[in-house]
């Protein structure tokens, strides 16, 4: 539950305008919306911490 709210706390700032993204790509028919969707994630992307990654 902790890691849940810390990840949430973490993109809260971009994740209206992420979620609002989304909405337009699924509207246009584009298929492959993960690059467009990370980059308005922001360089505080929890896919972008280096130690968190493997």
């Amino acid at each position: 539950m902790t890691v849940l709210h810390r990840l949430d706390a973490v993109l809260e700032q971009t994740k209206q305008a992420v979620l609002d993204m989304k909405i337009s790509l699924d509207k246009a028919g584009i298929a492959y919306q993960d690059q467009a969707l990370r980059y308005l994630e922001g360089p505080q992307s929890i896919t972008q911490c280096s130690r968190l990654r493997s």
